[in-house]
């Protein structure tokens, strides 16, 4: 082959393989041009993810026929452009929109290529050659793609006009926006009294749409459990896409409604649909509110202390969702733990050796690779966990983008996607992003966010999402559960456990007693040598143990822990609340310490306590922050 003048398709074929390396960047590019140019495509939030999936699919092929010289007969248009296109015909979105989408995307698809090939060769011969075989090609391959597209709209737009009235569902969008809606004129239109208490429902089918009457059985579904309601009226049922709707359903001057055994299992295929109901609210203003509450259900938030169950919780509800054989316990539904799905989630229970892998593999990658890839525990394709990312151990964007990736496509192999972030602790960009998916998730996810505090999530997404705090368990509860997980200790050493872990009884059952108390003998040197004046050697050899690097980090950090919790003990002594004290196995040298302190001197140790953590953050010599946090005790007494 003579490489010193090529023909117009082996130069188009060298300007794809240079760009095929690009292909993210080139679909970014597209993807953007074409939403910051048509504003009907603005807006929608799963709408623009399809959008971008159709675009970078796209693009891929179309680089893939110019580097291959694929014949074009053998070409489809791909999924996600056929899916995308039925979406706007579902949202009554014109067909010029989208073709006019197909137009300006082709267009910057072949200036990226033009400039390519000016970057290759200033040969006008071969510049000639080369631009109108890539025009050809893209003017043919964007033809064929169009023709299935179009094809694919029309189909569904014939479809969905059988199912849905475009003015009922136009108004009930205007009525869900924050203007002043003309009450009376969207009764009319609606045929539903908007002058009264309704519940939100969000009712969607699991697993691949059946075809045929999918939206009708919804509706019966709906309808039937409208009766188990004794709803006051007709409801008012939306179709959203051809396996979920919206719906309202009227309670009249009723303000409560109990919907805990209601289900619709009374209707064939019944076990397959699923409903996310709000509070009943009042009026135009409990109307939007009861439902963006329906809609929060599919993003839940778990909160509650370390240790308190929140990732066990959140795989067990997977598994409860993901079920094939679901049981039934005390009245709810429970998942069986031995099919597939089960088993495969179940193996993401041991959430650090899992993280553990995840870190080792990346370690394992070449050095230019590690800085691309993030951190994930997956042992189901449909159920994704999401942990911090070492080494800032922070949720960062690409993260949350792998989530935005993946949640609009149906799952594979369970009834639902499962998305579980294992912390709060967000970068700013990645709860930004996150937003994107929860103002507008699709039915067939669910995402849990757990968190120890829930203030420190942005309020935004708290405010789209559904709030559950994990209370904590009295610590006789507590007790009896170690005295079946953990029978080796002691009854004094499951009720120290049980009252350190704060209520949360994974912390409990996974308590270092040993190095629990180690800590608390060292604590207690301290705070003896300062309220007794005793001599200083025992304290100096305990001091001089806490050494640099990480393993004496680690055990620096549970001492102030530890003495933390004693000082909180001293104070309930000095307040005669001895009913508060954790540490009740040693509750009388507690007693005789209390004895020699005051309220004044508790309080200078706390704040003396919290100097060494500062220091520790400038890392300041530990044993030297040691001796002068002891001595500065002895000055306080």
């Amino acid at each position: 082959m003579n490489r010193s003048n090529p023909s117009g398709g082996e130069s188009a074929s060298d300007v794809s393989a240079a760009l095929v390396p690009r292909t993210a960047e080139l679909a970014a590019d597209i993807y953007e041009l074409i939403v910051r140019e048509i504003a009907l495509l603005r807006g929608d939030r799963r709408l623009m993810a399809l959008l971008q999936a159709s675009v970078s699919e796209n693009v891929a092929t179309m680089l893939h026929i110019l580097q291959h010289g694929i014949d074009l007969e053998n070409v489809g248009a791909p999924a996600a452009a056929e899916e995308y296109a039925r979406r706007l015909a579902q949202r009554g979105v014109a067909i010029a929109v989208l073709l006019r989408a197909y137009r300006i995307g082709s267009a910057r698809f072949e200036e990226w290529c033009l400039q390519e090939l000016g970057r290759q060769t200033d040969d006008a011969a071969v510049v000639s050659a080369a631009s109108m075989r890539i025009a050809g090609t893209l003017n043919s391959y964007i033809d064929r793609v169009s023709e299935e597209v179009v094809s694919a709209y029309e189909a569904e737009k014939e479809k969905w006009l059988r199912n849905q009235s475009a003015a009922r569902a136009a108004r009930v969008r205007a009525l869900l926006g924050n203007e002043q809606p003309d009450v009376d004129a969207s009764e009319a239109i609606l045929g539903y009294r908007l002058r009264q208490h309704h519940v939100g429902v969000m009712a969607w089918i699991t697993g691949a749409p059946g075809g045929g009457d999918t939206l009708g059985l919804l509706e019966r579904a709906t309808g039937e459990v409208a009766v188990q309601a004794r709803c006051d009226g007709r409801l008012m049922f939306v179709p959203q896409d051809e396996s979920s709707a919206w719906a309202w359903l009227p309670l009249g001057g009723r303000s409560e409604v109990s919907f805990s055994d209601m289900n619709a299992k009374s209707i064939g295929g019944g076990d397959r649909i699923r409903f996310a109901v709000g509070q009943p609210g009042s009026g135009v203003a409990g109307f939007r509110r009861t439902h963006q509450q329906a809609l929060s259900a599919q993003a839940v938030v778990l909160a509650g202390p370390t240790g308190s169950g929140k990732y066990t919780l959140a795989l067990m509800l997977a598994k409860a969702i993901n079920c094939f054989s679901p049981i039934t316990t005390d009245g709810l539904p429970d998942f069986c733990g031995k099919c597939s799905n089960c088993v495969r989630i179940a193996q993401s229970e041991d959430l650090d050796a899992r993280f553990e892998e995840a870190v080792e593999a990346r370690e394992n990658l070449r050095e230019t690779d590690k800085k691309e890839t993030r951190l994930f525990v997956q042992t189901h394709p449909d159920v994704l966990v999401i942990p911090p990312d070492p080494p800032q151990m922070m949720i960062k964007v690409d993260q949350v983008r792998r989530v935005i990736e993946t949640i609009y496509y149906r799952p594979g192999e369970a009834r639902e996607r499962v998305y579980i972030f294992t912390a709060s602790s967000f970068m700013k960009e990645a709860a930004n992003s996150l937003l994107k998916v929860l103002e507008e998730p699709p039915e067939f996810a669910t995402i849990f966010l757990l968190t120890q505090n829930p203030g420190e999530l942005l309020p935004t997404i708290r405010s789209r999402s559904m709030v559950i705090t994990l209370a904590a368990l009295p610590a006789e509860e507590i007790e009896q559960d170690l005295a079946k997980h953990r029978p080796e200790w002691t009854a004094k050493q499951r009720a120290l456990a049980a009252r350190l872990a704060n209520g949360a009884i994974g912390a409990a059952r996974s308590f270092d007693l040993a190095g629990y108390t180690a800590a608390r003998t060292h604590a207690l040197t301290i705070l003896i040598t300062a309220l007794r004046g005793t001599e200083h050697s025992d304290l100096f050899k305990m001091t001089e143990t806490y050494r640099a690097g990480a393993d004496g980090r680690d055990k620096l950090e549970r001492l102030l822990r530890t003495l933390y919790s004693l000082l909180q003990d001293l104070t309930f002594l000095k307040s005669n609340t001895p009913d508060l004290v954790r540490n009740t196995d040693i509750q009388t040298e507690l007693k005789k310490l209390s004895e020699a302190a005051d309220f004044g001197w508790i309080a200078f140790a706390a704040d003396r306590l919290n100097d060494v953590e500062r220091g520790m953050r400038r890392n300041l010599l530990r044993s030297l922050s040691l001796d002068a946090f002891a001595t500065a005790l002895e000055r306080g007494t």
